[in-house]
């Protein structure tokens, strides 16, 4: 049993022994070792987290440098490194950011009005690394400037946020897509007046400011009594998180091409727009205004173009109309607004027939580029023809023992020269012949020679599109080389001018480039896209674009 001793019996409790103060002191001793034990491990867990502060610190250098590194391989349009510091187990998305390069769409978004700063300096941008726990893994953060046309006419930097994810395989970060269910969040719906808007949770800040201008923008739109706008529900703005939307930046912005659904009988029209996120998160109120502005170019351009009307907007029209709402019209990708002085040569002589359908119905058109004038002729009355130069098996011979692949094999420097390659097209001119191989139909780039009448010269590789063959023709009186690749629904252009280093250019064509890429003389080509046509002048770099109302213009032929 348990005495229990209470306040009222308090002279009952036991008094300690004298020894208890002999007890302390021996305590004391023991307690010096335990503090300085203590002590001891709290310097050992102090050094500790410094060391791996320190291996963090270290692992987010390495993640900031090899991020840095792969900017600058996009920027200077490095497209064997850039490739090399994407590599994937994920193919799609690496030919996508491959395409995104091509068609300067990575960094530069010039249907949105602004472009990357030239005078960027990579190693200064403002970047954070998160990494994982098991340090694999990292998200990067990059705040980049650009700079975009203010209503003044003058040029302002903006500030846009891009993110990205790199993994640690075989000791090195490599860029990979990011993840896709963590990143986006759920789709949410805006409910306009005139539009129904669905976008990200993840960039719910930027659409709820923008959704409801852009409604008042439609609903302006609609009160005009040249358009004919339908009943509330049945326009649709899509902000898409696929990657592959950025491509509709770069979408020919007088083409009737808006995807509809059709919902118990009713048509409802849906514009699709690339997702904030994959353009840039703006990082101040000129920023934001900068985003907007864009988008709403392209929002009302795709609205008008798309609406029944008893008489479509002419360009100069739809010109005049944004220039009324504050807007401009949104360039093609390849705008450069920094390298565009007007060549001091005249445009072509030649005047443009064109094939174009409307209505199932052929119609021929005359275009002048010097009156820009359009002159309708009625039906057309020749079918053009390709040009197309394509090897076969056995044919291809030239002088000497040596099999010709074994020349082109040592025409190839040493750290580029693959095991094997095999003829897939060729051209001759005179006493130069251009030749066009490969290692397999699988490998990406084609290899180019020159045979000057002696040897084999090595030009370059030119990274191709699907599986197709490459006709290869000498253009400009022999000046460049140009190198056609496309697939069903792009293709590219590659120009390779031999006065001038071999340097390379690409430009871009929706669809395959046959009877709608032509080189009017030695200095002008023209490129044709539906209701576009694109003059250029490669030695200028120079770009003129020229939009019209005859639909359905894919065939064309310059005439004497």
């Amino acid at each position: 049993m348990i005495d229990w001793q209470t306040e009222d019996n308090e002279g009952d409790w036991l008094e300690l022994p004298e020894e208890t103060a002999v007890s302390s002191r021996r305590c004391w001793r023991w307690l010096i070792p335990l503090l300085f034990l203590i002590a001891l491990m709290t310097w050992v867990g102090f050094q500790l987290a410094e060391r791996i502060n320190n291996n963090l610190q270290i692992t987010r250098d390495a993640v900031r440098q090899q991020h840095f590194l792969t900017l600058v391989a996009a920027i200077d349009g490095d497209d064997d490194l850039f490739n090399h510091l994407i590599a994937t187990s994920n193919l799609d998305w690496r030919v996508l950011q491959q395409l995104l390069l091509e068609e300067n769409l990575l960094f530069d978004k010039a249907p949105l009005n602004f472009w990357l700063d030239p005078d960027i300096d990579v190693e200064q941008l403002q970047t954070a690394v998160q990494l994982s726990s098991e340090l694999t893994q990292a998200s990067v953060q990059t705040i980049v400037p650009y700079l975009t046309l203010n209503a003044d006419g003058n040029y302002q930097e903006i500030k846009l946020r891009h993110e990205y994810q790199y993994r640690k395989r075989n000791g090195v970060w490599i860029q990979e897509p990011l993840p896709e269910d963590d990143f986006w969040g759920q789709i949410l719906v805006y409910e306009g007046e005139q539009f129904e808007i669905l976008y990200p949770e993840r960039d719910s800040g930027i659409v709820r400011r923008m959704a409801e201008d852009l409604d008042a923008l439609a609903v302006s739109i609609c009160v005009d009594s040249r358009f004919q706008c339908e009943e509330k529900g049945e326009f649709r703005l899509l902000f898409d998180v696929e990657e592959t939307a950025v491509f509709r930046l770069s979408d020919n912005i007088r083409t009737k091409d808006v995807v509809q659904y059709r919902l118990i009988d009713v048509p409802i029209y849906t514009i699709k727009l690339p997702a904030p996120s994959l353009i840039g998160y703006p990082m101040d109120e000129k920023s934001f205004d900068a985003l907007y502005h864009g988008y709403a170019s392209l929002f009302v351009t795709q609205f008008i173009n798309n609406l029944p009307s008893d008489n479509p907007f002419s360009h100069h029209e739809l010109l005049d109309y944004l220039d009324q709402l504050g807007l401009v019209i949104p360039a093609v990708a390849e705008y450069d607004p920094f390298n565009q002085l007007a060549p001091s040569i005249d445009l072509p002589q030649k005047p443009l027939l064109l094939t174009c359908n409307e209505n199932r119905t052929s119609v021929a058109w005359l275009y002048s580029p010097n009156e820009d004038q359009w002159l309708e002729i009625g039906q057309p009355f020749a079918r053009f023809t390709s040009n197309r130069h394509v090897l076969k098996p056995g044919i291809f011979q030239l002088s000497g023992n040596e099999p010709v692949e074994n020349q082109l094999l040592t025409a190839v420097p040493e750290a580029k020269r693959p095991l094997s390659l095999e003829i897939v097209t060729y051209q001759k001119e005179n006493d130069r012949m251009a030749v066009v191989a490969q290692v397999s139909k699988a490998h990406p780039e084609q290899f180019v020679f020159l045979h000057d009448g002696e040897e084999f010269v090595f030009l370059t590789t030119v990274r191709k599109r699907g599986h197709s063959p490459m006709p290869v023709t000498f253009e400009g009186n022999g000046r460049y080389l140009s190198l056609t690749n496309y697939t069903y629904d792009r293709s590219s252009i590659t120009l390779i001018d031999l006065q001038n280093e071999n340097e390379t250019t690409r430009y871009n064509l929706k669809g395959t480039p046959f009877e709608r890429y032509k080189w009017a003389d030695e200095n002008w080509f023209v490129l044709i896209n539906d209701r576009e046509l694109q003059l250029v002048s490669p030695e200028y770099d120079y770009k003129k674009v020229i939009y019209h109302n005859n639909p359905g213009c894919l065939i064309g032929e310059w005439v004497n």
